[in-house]
């Protein structure tokens, strides 16, 4: 099997892939407002401001300031941040950025989305399917989150998940199924007026009513163990550490069922939000292809060590 490993936007580099050329597409693109991918630059303005706002909150919080193009991690979206295209306030400089997830508003991160989808609907054949997994925010602090002519207040969750899956639906897509991710270990909250978060959501798209999907070889144990039964839509998995540089890393077990039910044997499969490159490692060991899209060249750097960690703990070798 082999893996290829692409550095750069997603949006340009799909347009050079061959039409209904990819089987499959598991990913998980930036989740909106909540990270930084350190692409940020600043163009005009004093090279030496450090282009901190005073206030290191975007609805809520940062992790650290805004700095040197930098954003950082955010707790949780809302529209106070300095964001693509806007000027420092101390010296004019202009933040400019190529990275999905840190648009003005969420419908310009709808937009974006279903702008990249229409170009995986493009390249997949009729016959594939796409695991997408999107998480969740909330409005905090003194922001609020702008939708259509919506002004959402704090404490709202902002509903990106299914905001982005309706819109593909309406984009032509058939949203097949929406599969909860329930994480034993989750993140820990400190939120006190509402339940510790601990799920989230797998969107099953096609582009056609009949698409590929063997269900044989997902089949879970019965709960009394002398048997198997049809895989069901909550989906518990253990997330395992990985030691790499890259901090939303996907639980390789989660993975395992999209590439054995949404890609035949020596198809291909597409990641165009790479990350540290799980989707390659686990179809690397289930004799898929892949294509892995990370417009981080540091992050496109860990692919290789990821896939030899998942190499390891499936207990194989690589050939």
């Amino acid at each position: 099997m082999s893996y290829d490993i692409i550095v750069g936007d997603c949006r340009t580099e799909l347009e050079k892939l061959p039409s209904e050329s990819v089987d499959c597409v598991i990913t998980s693109p930036p989740y909106y407002g909540l990270r930084d991918y350190g692409t940020g630059e600043w163009e005009g303005g004093d090279k030496d401001c450090t282009h901190a706002v005073g206030r290191a909150t975007r609805g809520g919080g940062f992790s650290r300031s805004i700095q040197k193009g930098n954003i950082g991690s955010y707790k949780d979206g809302g529209d106070e941040a300095i964001k693509i295209g806007e000027p420092c306030p101390h010296c004019g400089a202009i933040r400019v950025d190529s990275q999905l997830g840190l648009e003005s508003s969420i419908s310009g991160y709808i937009e974006n989305m279903v702008g990249v989808f229409r170009e995986i609907k493009r390249v997949l054949k009729p016959t594939g399917t796409v695991w997408l997994n999107l998480g969740d925010s909330y409005v905090q602090g003194r922001g609020k989150a702008t939708v259509k002519n919506m002004r959402l207040k704090p404490k709202n969750i902002m509903g990106i998940p299914f905001r982005v899956a309706f819109a593909l639906q309406e984009d032509g897509w058939i949203l097949r199924q929406d599969i909860i991710w329930a994480k034993p270990n989750p993140m820990p909250e400190s939120i006190k007026d509402r339940c510790t978060n601990t799920h989230e959501y797998i969107f099953l798209l096609t582009k056609s009513n009949k698409y590929y999907f063997d269900y044989e070889a997902i089949k879970e144990p019965t709960i009394d163990g002398e048997g198997l039964r049809f895989k069901r839509s909550v989906w518990n998995n253990q997330k395992r550490r990985f030691k790499g540089a890259h901090f939303a890393t996907f639980p390789h077990d989660l993975i395992e069922p999209c590439v054995l039910a949404g890609c035949p044997e020596n198809g291909i499969i597409l990641d165009p939000f790479a990350g540290s490159g799980t989707t390659a490692g686990v179809a690397e060991v289930f004799n898929r292809n892949s294509i892995m899209m990370e417009l981080n060249e540091e992050y496109a750097k860990i692919i290789p060590s990821r896939i030899k960690d998942i190499f390891r703990i499936y207990g194989k070798s690589e050939t």
